[in-house]
């Protein structure tokens, strides 16, 4: 499952590939990885330029120039790929989104993730309860120790509260642990 990391590259290679970039064709082959009927994603998307590319949590928000967002959530077998329709992998993709340069963003492996098109609005709502984001410079230890404070069960289950920080995953939260330091007497 794609965890912060992972989406953060997403973020940082989307940044210098689509940003600025006008969604020419935005082709649906499967309707469940979409909120909304394909004729009103169509038309709120097509023809739509990518102001920016942001990441909360383990969610790529693409910012439309039309005030409308595309929330991306991978989930546990969901990847992108950029490129052109011959460079396409070999996979079933749920939704592409053909940009202006004629390449193409293909999002592949979407059966339990999204990409829901959203306003402002219901994208506060959605994202309200999610933890402090661990990369951000203004997190620091007080802030681990408060979300922390409230919580019972494991610190396992903790890291991976997304309520209580944002992004961390049971891949990543196993390696916090296998690489604390280990004493002995």
């Amino acid at each position: 499952m794609p965890e912060l990391p992972e989406m953060e590259t997403y973020r940082s290679l989307l940044l210098q590939t689509v940003v600025n970039q006008r969604v020419t064709v935005a082709h649906v082959q499967r309707e469940k990885s979409i909120n909304v009927p394909v004729t009103e994603f169509k038309r709120r998307v097509e023809g739509r330029r990518i102001g920016n590319i942001t990441r909360r949590g383990k969610h790529i928000l693409f910012w439309l120039d039309s005030q409308d967002i595309l929330l991306l959530h991978l989930m546990l077998g969901g990847w992108m790929y950029y490129g052109t329709m011959a460079d396409k992998p070999d996979h079933d993709s749920q939704v592409d989104l053909t940009l202006e340069n004629d390449h193409t963003l293909f999002f592949l492996g979407l059966r339990l993730g999204y990409l829901h098109v959203i306003d402002m609005p219901s994208l506060t709502e959605r994202l309200r309860d999610m933890g402090p984001e661990p990369l951000d410079p203004a997190f620091t230890a007080d802030d681990l120790r408060t979300a922390l404070t409230h919580k019972r069960g494991s610190l396992k289950s903790a890291l991976t509260d997304q309520h209580c920080i944002s992004g961390i995953g049971n891949r990543y939260s196993d390696e916090i642990f296998a690489s604390r330091p280990v004493f002995s007497h």
